[in-house]
């Protein structure tokens, strides 16, 4: 009798630790961009401050977005579309990549004029930036390369293109492409990659390396997992990793199944850094097709569709960190 009693008291524990809630609470705030307004990318500011570009009638436009005021204010309109946006507070400059392999570096105060377009050494379209200790870091849409360069060095353009080997090419052979960089973010002096590799059918195979860039060393931290399936974004606050992605496994059709996940990061090196599931926000209302992460003033925003509508969706970030 005492053995049963241990047993279930033991498998309510296992239960109990291995729970993986699912928040789906409504978010804390939304923010609706423009009738017509269509999301590519969004980079944190100052405060609570996320600066949004995207197309609105043909035209490219920066927007910036007061995530705790609920406001928005449009910045620039602009000839050209850009795909991905960095802001960088020592220089109060942005950098922009535009849809073809380049990208360019544009002042604020000087009214967001073009100071240099600089081009890839290894073509490929940017996609998502960080900066980290004055370096700007971003990947190569089809390629498994990692660029880098530093800030003082933007306007001379000297860009580093690194092939990151320890990572499987993919499917090239099939016509699918190579597996690259989505997403890019930092951990204790590391990279930590959001990866896509392409499947004959989807952009569905997904999974996390850690990089140390001083020594060009690789290691996986996750993969085969059902929350990196479709993965459009990572962001990390503190000790806590999340990522969004655009559909979910079980049925990619409804709006809750587009979620942001949580990890617990572990660990101090390369070698010993791993991390543990916390549990996700789920919520159909905050809508669907969840794209770039980004974390502003204590919240975790991501960009999402709802009723054909652009909007800027956040939870608080103290719940799972």
């Amino acid at each position: 009798m005492k053995q049963g009693l241990l047993l279930i008291a033991v498998a309510i524990a296992i239960g109990l630790a291995t729970a993986q809630p699912i928040v789906k609470d409504d978010p804390v705030s939304k923010i609706r961009m423009p009738v017509g307004f269509q999301f590519t990318d969004m980079s944190a500011g100052a405060n609570s401050k996320i600066f949004v570009v995207g197309t609105a009638a043909g035209k490219g436009e920066l927007q910036e977005i007061n995530t705790r005021k609920e406001t928005r204010s449009l910045l620039k309109r602009f000839n050209r579309v850009f795909t991905t946006i960095l802001y960088l507070p020592s220089k109060n400059w942005f950098v922009a990549s535009e849809e073809n392999p380049n990208f360019v570096v544009m002042s604020r105060k000087e009214g967001l004029t073009i100071l240099k377009r600089c081009r890839l050494p290894v073509v490929a379209p940017p996609s998502r930036m960080i900066v980290d200790d004055e370096v700007v870091y971003f990947g190569g849409m089809g390629r498994r390369f990692l660029y880098s360069i530093k800030v003082k060095k933007l306007l001379d353009c000297d860009i580093k293109a690194t092939e990151l080997k320890f990572i499987p090419k993919g499917n090239k052979g099939k016509g699918t492409g190579e597996a690259y960089v989505q997403d890019v973010d930092s951990y204790k002096g590391l990279l930590i990659l959001g990866v896509i590799k392409p499947t004959d059918t989807s952009d569905a195979d997904s999974a996390l390396y850690l990089y140390d860039p001083k020594k060009d060393k690789g290691e996986l931290l996750l993969k085969n997992d059902a929350n990196l399936k479709y993965l459009t974004g990572i962001v990390r606050d503190g000790k806590t990793l999340y990522a969004a992605v655009k559909k979910g496994v079980a049925n990619p059709t409804k709006n809750n199944e587009n979620r942001i996940s949580a990890w617990k990061l572990k660990g101090s090196s390369i070698k010993t850094i791993s991390i543990s599931y916390l549990g996700r926000f789920q919520s159909g209302s905050a809508g669907s097709n969840f794209d770039a992460l980004m974390f502003s003033k204590g919240r975790v925003c991501v960009s999402a569709t709802l009723a054909g509508r652009s909007q800027i969706v956040c939870h608080p970030g103290n719940i799972f960190g």
